[in-house]
């Protein structure tokens, strides 16, 4: 393949000549935006610097340049341009299966096909500020609200089992940067007490999150009340209720009573009732979206024989894709003082 002449392809320049002004000028002095999706293309394969130069202040920039840059594939002589492209894959289709070569181009291309997307929509909103009146005021005046309404004293979070316990210590600190804190306990008197003391940027909602249905009406009462839900935190979290070592049946022919399964209904259903009620709520944000995060222990990770159906539930909650706090032994109203006795300070 011999040798092509070399042609500048800097985009603008043909149009420019065509209108005979000047010989060569940026798209900034144009009024112009860039073909969809180049101004990334180009940032990403050449550098910025480099892009700046030929997309806002003109410089040219030749076939040869754009090929060692991966910007194009092969360079065909301007003279029998189609043809040596036709004769070019005719070549590769009698050598290689063109639908693998499809589907590897495919492949290659997938990682690329979000940023071209999002540069796409990016040039369509550059190119609408130019011929939309106030375009760009509105534009501004939008961000503007977005950033009002994530300002600190207006996002809300939920927080389950709030009354006491690592739940107490969140939703004091969540008050402290200024949230409001919506606090879902079982234990009406103690959370409406730590309500009252937090102020009015905290509000008690009775509920056992181990019911969907006193849950579900939990959140929709939220809803109503702040209008928005930024942070949904399942903390609610308790202890073993009954034994499955049935020590006090050892040696008995009774079959052994049902046995209490509340931990795994708190510490683990639960969550996932915060989870489906999170997701469907956060939808209805001004803008969509928000932040979940369930409060496991290392008890999941590492089990603890004596209370093998809270490291259970706990350890469940390992294949939530969201975030997840893994607290050690901490001193709350749900630690007993044997517990606490026997943890080493030093380790």
């Amino acid at each position: 393949m011999s040798a092509p002449e070399v042609k500048y392809a800097y985009p603008a320049e043909k149009k420019v000549a065509q209108m005979q002004r000047v010989a060569l000028a940026p798209f900034s002095a144009l009024g112009l935006v860039p073909e969809f999706g180049s101004v990334t293309t180009f940032a990403q394969s050449m550098g910025v610097h480099r892009a700046n130069d030929i997309l806002m202040f003109g410089e040219k920039i030749t076939v040869q340049e754009l090929k060692h840059h991966g910007l194009v594939n092969r360079i065909f002589p301007q003279a029998s341009f189609h043809q040596s492209v036709l004769d070019f894959l005719e070549q590769e289709l009698a050598k290689n299966d063109g639908q693998s070569m499809m589907e590897a181009k495919r492949l290659q291309n997938l990682p690329l096909r979000r940023g071209r997307i999002l540069a796409v929509y990016d040039a369509a909103e550059a190119l609408s500020e130019r011929i939309v009146e106030d375009a760009q005021k509105k534009r501004f005046e939008e961000k503007h609200a977005r950033l009002q309404s994530t300002m600190e004293g207006s996002r809300t979070a939920i927080l389950t089992g709030a009354a006491s316990g690592i739940g107490e210590a969140i939703a004091r600190d969540l008050i402290r940067t200024g949230w409001n804190v919506a606090c879902l306990d079982w234990q009406k008197d103690v959370g409406e007490a730590l309500v009252a003391e937090l102020g009015p940027q905290a509000h008690f909602v009775h509920c056992d999150v181990a019911d969907y249905d006193q849950q579900a009406q939990a959140f929709k009462t939220v809803w109503q009340k702040y209008g928005r839900m930024d942070a949904v935190l399942a903390n609610a979290g308790i202890f073993d209720r009954s034994s499955l070592y049935l020590f006090e049946s050892r040696g008995m022919d009774e079959i052994p009573p049902r046995p209490d399964t509340k931990c795994t209904d708190v510490d683990f259903k639960a969550v996932l009732y915060s989870i489906q009620l999170a997701v469907h709520f956060m939808r209805k944000n001004a803008v969509p979206g928000g932040h979940l995060i369930a409060t496991s222990s290392l008890a999941g990770r590492h089990a603890h024989p004596c209370f093998p159906e809270y490291s259970g539930a706990k350890a469940a909650k390992e294949n939530i894709s969201v975030n997840v706090v893994l607290p050690g032994i901490v001193a709350t109203k749900l630690t007993g003082a044997s517990t606490l006795a026997s943890v080493n300070p030093q380790r």
